[in-house]
């Protein structure tokens, strides 16, 4: 069987956790750590949606890895895989997956996963792309992990306004966090970070948007294919 991790990092292996992550003072992890203990637990409608959603994409018996995973409700509710990994940077969600659950939990940057080539059948990476610091590099590695005709799953806040944060009702009425969304995503965007995928299926999301009081957005979620091509040289 293929390894799952590239055999050149190393990890601590605490409370189940596989922590690839040395810098515990990088303000990126601390602020997302503190968002974790902040959220009251509660599963908003829009992860219900996008869990139905992957239930009904994902085959069976896949080999499924979920990028920015949090407490691995979706995960929890993909039965019958032959191997279900989580990754995420803030411990303290990691720390809230069922301890009898056999998701393999994996403290990592998206940008730097510690998984071998072309390993998943399929990755999930689901309101992560406006997060991240580095896109680009984030996407070079949601392709580097998935093998060819495997299935991505993205999901993203669609041309949001991203004003919104700069605003005198936002600043009021909300907590400010030091890492927010920190662009807007479009179509063009998405051809860009991901040339070699094909786009099988979308859909909006908008149960969502009624809570959103201030410049309301909709959440695109896509089905895109990995088509075969030229491997870059990082890839080989």
């Amino acid at each position: 069987m293929k390894e799952l991790f590239k055999t050149f990092l190393g990890y601590d292996l605490k409370e189940g956790i596989y922590d690839f992550i040395k810098d515990h003072n990088d303000p990126f992890v601390e602020n997302y750590e503190e968002i974790s203990k902040d959220f009251d637990g509660k599963i908003s409608v829009e992860t219900m949606v996008l869990s139905n959603l992957c239930e009904v994409l994902v085959p069976k018996y896949s080999t499924v890895l979920d990028v920015g995973c949090g407490r691995c409700y979706i995960l929890n509710n993909l039965l019958f895989m032959e191997e279900r990994v989580g990754l995420d940077v803030s411990k303290n969600e990691l720390h809230f997956v069922p301890k009898n659950s056999d998701i393999m939990k994996v403290r990592a940057f998206g940008e730097n996963m510690p998984f071998t080539n072309s390993y998943f059948d399929v990755v999930l990476c689901l309101d992560v792309l406006e997060h991240v610091r580095d896109v680009e590099r984030l996407a070079f590695e949601l392709n580097r992990v998935l093998r060819i005709g495997g299935m991505l799953l993205l999901a993203c806040p669609w041309k949001q306004d991203l004003s919104v944060y700069d605003s005198d009702e936002y600043k009021k009425n909300y907590k400010q966090y030091r890492y927010k969304h920190l662009r807007s995503i479009d179509y063009k965007m998405i051809e860009d970070l991901f040339p070699r995928f094909n786009l099988e299926a979308q859909t909006f999301i908008t149960v969502q948007s009624e809570f959103h009081t201030i410049k309301p957005y909709s959440i695109r979620f896509m089905k895109l294919v990995k088509q075969s091509g030229q491997n870059s040289p990082m890839e080989l």
